[in-house]
């Protein structure tokens, strides 16, 4: 099954600990396989879990509650073309790289890049951008 949403990383900790409607609406209607996230964003989640201090126990709870219902995309030799891609054309120094790579990696996909932080995505040409908190 190809998926359809890449949930990026402000997007996961968003929905594991504000839970919003809004959101939650969204993601009802999806088939297990249409939403996944970067192995990417897996990487940042797994840092805040065990950068997390006294919430490491509760925050790991949460984020593996999550991932029982969302899948975890490889950052396979595709994305990595793409970001050589991607990264060539960018000519802002100030882009975070992670961002990047997950741009990359939705764009390899070609789906839809879920974020609250739709702004730091709107330069990459040809990713799709939903905001499903406005």
């Amino acid at each position: 099954m190809k998926p359809k949403y890449m949930l990026d990383t402000h997007m996961c900790v968003y929905l594991m600990k504000e839970q919003p409607i809004a959101v939650v609406e969204r993601l009802a209607p999806c088939y297990v396989g249409d939403v996944v996230i970067s192995a990417l964003t897996l990487a940042e989640l797994e840092l805040g879990v065990a950068s997390s201090g006294r919430e490491c126990a509760q925050n790991r709870i949460a984020l593996d509650g999550f991932l029982e219902d969302v899948w975890v995309a490889p950052f396979g030799g595709e994305a990595a073309r793409t970001y050589g891609e991607v990264k060539g054309q960018a000519n802002d120094s100030k882009l975070d790289p992670v961002d990047q790579r997950v741009a990359a990696h939705a764009l390899s996909l070609d789906v839809t890049l879920v974020t609250n932080h739709d702004a730091d995505f709107a330069m990459y040409p040809g990713l799709r951008v939903e905001n499903w908190v406005k």
